[in-house]
């Protein structure tokens, strides 16, 4: 996602979970807002759209976080802790 003046501020995307035994798991990939966009349902607006398409190939999400305030975020949106080598949040679509 681009702002009026052309500056990235929002990116996110999915792929086939590698580490996953089943093909109906999806990784959520390189999610990020732009600090001065956060806290302004930008990031809730993406993830959003991001799941709905995802829906249509995956069963569940996985993803990685290593801070306090991502794992938050994914927690309020309904993603579930796991303790797992390859990821620590998952959600089924």
């Amino acid at each position: 996602m681009y702002d009026q003046h052309d500056t990235l501020i929002a990116i996110g995307g999915v792929n086939q979970d590698p580490f996953a035994e089943s093909k109906r798991v999806g990784r959520l990939r390189r999610f990020y807002i732009h600090p001065d966009y956060r806290d302004k349902k930008i990031g809730t607006y993406l993830l959003m759209h991001i799941e709905q398409y995802a829906k249509t190939y995956f069963e569940r999400l996985d993803l990685f976080t290593d801070t306090a305030q991502a794992a938050h975020f994914y927690q309020s949106r309904g993603y579930q802790s796991i303790v797992s080598a390859h990821h620590n949040f998952y959600k089924i679509l």
